[in-house]
């Protein structure tokens, strides 16, 4: 059972080195039972055409997104290969059940470890957001205290943290990815994250007055630097790196300024 990670992806690679063996000794058993059975030629046909054809279900979303096919659309994989191991173990020798066990026994273990790995994943990144938030939180906070007197109400952040995998986080598609970095820094999705840690003290800023504060953006340090975050008006702006492109685009259709929108 080999493990592989290159750079955002870890645990896949055990569950594809166990489910080859069971589908191989699966479609064995299978064959066997049906070449043995009394059924027609035809009807032998029929059974292998489509119980290959079962196979090619959990893809088929593939075909209506141009070969795109997310992770999480393979929930029915592991129904299926239980289909798949019934079929194949009705009718098989003695033999051959035993190794279809063995195998099967393996590769449930495989997907019990990858699941693990995922979830317990998603729950470090939910924790690290969590502290990032806290830190956030406070220097808002402190921000507030050095600002004149008008009250804060809007939040406005720019760039996002690029947060790579690991080993212990791995990131695939929704699994280990951060609220910060979402939609490379959607401010809506920030906003909401920090209204489940009981802060909702500001509102996402309204994205036809995001052009305005680009200068200001531009000359400010990003996080965690002293002046990462400023409240200018009554609005908090935080500075996690440049604009990202879907927050260019999105201003640039509320607004076009010169200089900023090609």
């Amino acid at each position: 059972m080999v493990s592989v990670y290159s750079g955002d992806a870890v645990v896949y690679g055990r569950q594809i080195v166990a489910l080859g063996p069971v589908l191989l000794a699966a479609f064995a058993g299978l064959l066997m039972t049906t070449l043995r059975s009394s059924l027609r030629i035809w009807h032998k046909v029929m059974v292998l055409v489509l119980s290959g054809t079962i196979l090619i279900v959990p893809f088929a979303p593939g075909l209506v997104t141009g070969g795109y096919l997310p992770m999480r659309f393979l929930i029915s994989l592991p129904i299926l290969m239980i289909g798949w191991l019934s079929l194949g173990l009705w009718g098989s020798t003695r033999l051959l059940r035993l190794v279809l066990a063995v195998l099967g026994a393996a590769c449930l273990f495989q997907f019990v470890v990858a699941t693990n790995a995922l979830f317990s994943g998603s729950h470090l990144a939910l924790e690290a957001d969590r502290v990032l938030a806290a830190r956030l939180i406070a220097a808002i906070d402190e921000a507030k205290t050095k600002a004149p007197t008008v009250e804060a109400r809007y939040l406005e952040v720019v760039g996002y943290p690029e947060v790579q995998g690991s080993p212990l986080i791995p990131k695939i598609e929704t699994i280990g990815a951060s609220f910060f970095e979402w939609d490379q820094g959607n401010i809506q999705r920030i906003v909401r994250f920090l209204r489940t840690l009981r802060y909702s003290e500001l509102d996402a800023l309204p994205v036809e007055r995001r052009g305005s504060l680009i200068e200001l953006v531009s000359r400010m340090p990003t996080w965690p630097e002293p002046g990462s975050v400023l409240v200018e008006g009554d609005t908090v702006l935080v500075k996690f790196g440049p604009y990202s492109p879907l927050q260019r685009k999105a201003i640039c259709q509320a607004t076009r300024v010169p200089g900023f929108c090609q």
